[in-house]
């Protein structure tokens, strides 16, 4: 069912996607009610008498649908995934787009899937296709059948050592990747540092992040609220990062792409191991943890929803160091 909003009368409405017209162009039916209840009951009714007519919707015009319901609530990053995602769809599989959404059956799907693995897709890209079907299905009020996906490998990514951090630090001194990269070891996200404004988002020596920058559709830049509700959050700066800031006047003019491009470039002009920029945000939770910040306070300034997430994904870059020297003392009583 569409979203319910609360209207400045005080009454309740709602706006129903009924699909394109002859031109191409987006139709749409208001209902309004003073009750929300009843206006649902009544939204909900009119959907189940033309439920019978849109199934017979093929599956690429129920998924056009589907992403249309949705642009402007989620992220314009997700719609730009789910474009992605329609355009494969489209052409590799454009005969199971062309069924209609009541005839789709747990073979069709698997087929689909199993296409993709003879393709060596990912496990991830090969999930998030089949979210993206199942989504559709089950906003048609259809069930998705059970198919077998693969597994998620997991990828060997080389965590940076302190030493490594350190290099990079010294590696940026003075160039206009040094903020950025300080600010990655405070435990911003790059989409977190392209949105920061000098001096509206800082209390002092602490940083309001409320906001990120994030591609959409054709690579269109837009600023969006953060990740998640703890996303937006205070982080205390140190001295020396916020004294950088001040005298600059700005956090960084470059693009998400640049900061990107210019941090490989770095290490590897500077003979240091390759790693993510995203990497100096899993260094800053080991590193916090490490000493002796307690789980809810890395949680709270790096804006982790919850601490399952932080460590199961982010406490994992020092800990050879530590577990190392601790062996060693333990074997050298022997």
């Amino acid at each position: 069912m569409a979203k319910i909003v609360k209207t400045a009368s005080g009454k309740f409405s709602c706006r129903l996607y009924l699909g394109m017209d002859s031109s191409k162009h987006k139709k749409y039916k208001m209902f309004t009610h003073s009750d929300k209840r009843i206006l649902k009951s009544i939204v909900a009714e009119f959907e189940s008498t033309n439920r019978t007519m849109a199934s017979l919707d093929t599956f690429s015009a129920c998924l056009e649908r589907y992403i249309n319901d949705r642009d402007g609530i989620v992220s314009p990053s997700t719609i730009r995934g789910y474009k992605s995602i329609q355009e494969v769809l489209k052409k590799d599989f454009a005969d199971f787009c062309a069924l209609s959404l009541a005839s789709i059956s747990r073979q069709d799907i698997q087929k689909v899937i199993t296409d993709l693995q003879g393709k060596e897709k990912s496990g991830k890209y090969i999930k998030n296709i089949h979210g993206l079907i199942s989504g559709v299905l089950i906003a048609n009020d259809y069930p998705s059948p059970k198919v077998s996906l693969p597994s998620s490998k997991a990828k060997h990514v080389y965590e940076p050592s302190k030493d490594d951090i350190h290099r990079t630090l010294m590696a940026a001194r003075g160039t206009d990747m040094e903020i950025p990269i300080l600010l990655g070891i405070h435990g911003l996200r790059r989409s977190e540092i392209c949105a920061l404004r000098y001096p509206e988002d800082f209390e002092g020596k602490v940083i309001h992040i409320r906001h990120a920058i994030v591609y959409g559709e054709k690579n269109v830049v837009s600023e969006k609220a953060t990740k998640t509700d703890g996303s937006d959050r205070l982080v205390p700066l140190s001295d020396d990062c916020y004294q950088k800031i001040v005298k600059q006047g700005y956090v960084t003019h470059k693009t998400l792409a640049a900061i990107t491009q210019a941090f490989t470039k770095l290490l590897t002009r500077n003979g240091i191991p390759k790693y993510r920029f995203h990497d100096l945000r899993h260094f800053f939770a080991s590193y916090m943890h490490e000493n002796g910040f307690s789980d809810a306070q890395i949680m709270k300034m790096g804006g982790w929803k919850t601490d399952a997430v932080m460590k199961n994904i982010y406490r994992y870059a020092l800990p050879d160091e530590k577990l190392s020297d601790k062996i060693n003392s333990v074997f050298s009583n022997l």
